[in-house]
């Protein structure tokens, strides 16, 4: 009577450690918790019934459940050490097999016992033996079917402590402790059960297990990053949120964080946010920048892919003692809202550059080239060059309004051509207004400006326009004045080419005139005599 009393109390003890792992079902592992610490009350609650009963049936009914409690604990035990440093583990294929396989078999073996007698027989055991009914030839099987899952967890339990990461050590710690009292417990009541003496320690060891690990889950932090609580809250943010250890190891994230990571993942490669835990941020997401380890918020923006832009926070979490525990990181998806402002900056760009652009040329305006002057730095060589076509009012006569344009496109893209193709950097070509063009040519000398002018006036009549109502050939020349100096204004520069293009008007057309002194050529010297 007093041993049923022992196994009374161990099962009431279970009872409440499952009671109270049951009402907390925000904790992470709670419900696997309340299915061990279940597990063990049944098996000790079992116990205490099989301890004074006699009767075939009532032994049979005890059995079997005293049995389904243990391959509850057995189970209960393998998962959480299977979850203890990855809460939100999915079981596969191997840990299916170890769950739900050794109920499958047993227990309907078992149920049936009566009838088969493998697993215990009714013959009365030893004289004093509480247990007084004997074991048949297939219990070991039993035993194998509870050892397996048990072996398992002290295994992940063990390796887990070598391998995870430090935040979950000190509940892999607690959970092996508990394991390991189990298992002695097991392991001496076998050792000194002998024929005429019956000793299980067992109820003992589960009854301390349970509320040794419940307590632990309730009252003490086992994860110092990331407590067992995982909230709605949290789970259903609509922002990223990835939780890390003091080293930069994952080990946690949200749905929103799944999400993204199958959105980033490489192409052709199969989406598996869940193995980014346990491994480093920095090859989780390597478009994050480096964690701050000092202060507490960090804010930044990151592209990883086009189209989607990510404002990154970053928050340090902190022990109660101020030690640095991990960091919590928050992605916002803003592509929107930065969308939006890119499209903004574009259309400003593009409105501020139509500003200072010809619409049919799309050359520099003169507002365009008085700033590209403007932004020259002084005391440098410059060199200016005024083209105009020649007679072109005539061509406008006889051909419209279209053909002219079409004159001036071709005179645009010779002068294009001429700035970016043959001249230093800062050049520039500007339709000045009607057929007016100009070129800025910072650095370049008088020599220099005289011959990049000549190249343009035989680009010019090379080219030929064709009319868009006649598709007649239109061929026209140019001419050009020329200013070059050092230190002197563009605007000055501008005056001197414009003086010189209109002596090369007079001169005849379709030539250069340099300005200043000796700037009439020889052909324009002659003409003027």
């Amino acid at each position: 009577m007093a041993w049923t009393a022992v196994l009374t109390a161990c099962a009431l003890c279970c009872a409440v450690a499952a009671t109270l792992a049951w009402r907390r079902p925000e904790r992470g592992a709670a419900r696997t918790y309340a299915l061990g610490s279940g597990g063990a009350t049944l098996w000790c609650a079992a116990g205490a019934g099989l301890s004074t009963a006699t009767d075939l049936r009532t032994v049979a009914a005890l059995r079997l459940l005293a049995t389904a409690g243990a391959l509850a604990v057995a189970a209960g035990a393998y998962w959480l050490a299977r979850t203890g440093d990855a809460p939100h583990r999915r079981p596969g294929p191997l840990d299916l097999a170890v769950l739900v396989l050794p109920p499958l078999l047993v227990l309907p073996a078992l149920a049936a016992n009566p009838w088969h007698q493998l697993l215990y027989t009714d013959s009365p055991g030893a004289a004093g033996s509480p247990d007084r009914w004997a074991d048949g030839p297939l219990y070991p099987a039993v035993v194998a079917a509870l050892g397996v899952p048990a072996g398992l967890s002290l295994v992940h339990l063990a390796r887990g402590l070598v391998r995870s990461p430090a935040v979950y050590r000190p509940h892999l710690r607690t959970l092996l402790v508990c394991a390991l009292a189990v298992t002695a417990g097991v392991v001496v009541s076998l050792g000194r059960t002998t024929a005429d003496q019956h000793v299980d320690l067992v109820p003992l060891a589960l009854a301390a297990a349970s509320l040794v690990a419940v307590r632990g889950m309730l009252r003490r932090e086992m994860l110092a990053v990331l407590p067992l609580v995982r909230t709605q809250v949290l789970e259903d943010l609509p922002d990223a949120l990835l939780v890390t250890d003091a080293r930069g190891t994952v080990v946690d994230l949200n749905a929103s964080g799944r999400r993204l990571l199958e959105r980033l993942a490489a192409p052709g490669a199969a989406p598996d946010p869940e193995g980014a835990l346990g491994r480093p941020l920095a090859d989780v997401a390597p478009f994050l920048p480096p964690l701050s380890t000092t202060t507490a918020a960090v804010g930044a923006q990151v592209s990883p892919m086009p189209g989607l832009h990510l404002d990154v926070r970053v928050s340090t979490i902190r022990t109660r003692r101020g030690v640095v525990a991990g960091r919590a990181v928050l992605l916002r998806d803003v592509s929107e809202v930065v969308e939006r402002r890119l499209a903004a900056e574009s259309t400003s760009r593009r409105l501020a550059d139509e500003a200072v652009r010809d619409p049919l040329t799309g050359l520099l305006n003169r507002r365009g080239l008085h700033a590209a002057a403007a932004a020259l730095p002084p005391g440098a060589p410059l060199a200016v060059v005024i083209v105009d076509v020649d007679h072109f009012k005539a061509v406008n006569d006889t051909h419209g309004h279209d053909a002219g344009d079409a004159v001036l496109l071709v005179l645009s893209a010779v002068l294009a051509d001429a700035a970016v193709e043959h001249l230093p950097d800062g050049a520039c070509a500007s339709r000045l207004g009607g057929e007016e063009f100009a070129l800025l040519l910072p650095g370049l000398d008088a020599p220099a400006a005289t011959a990049v002018a000549e190249r343009v006036l035989a680009g010019v009549r090379a080219a030929s326009a064709q009319s868009p109502l006649t598709a007649a050939v239109i061929r026209v020349t140019a001419s050009a004045g020329v200013a070059a100096a050092v230190g002197r204004p563009a605007s000055s520069l501008m005056r001197d080419a414009d003086a010189a293009l209109y002596t090369a008007k007079r001169a005849g057309r379709d030539r250069v005139v340099l300005s200043g002194d000796g700037a009439v050529d020889g052909a324009v010297a002659g003409a003027v005599a």
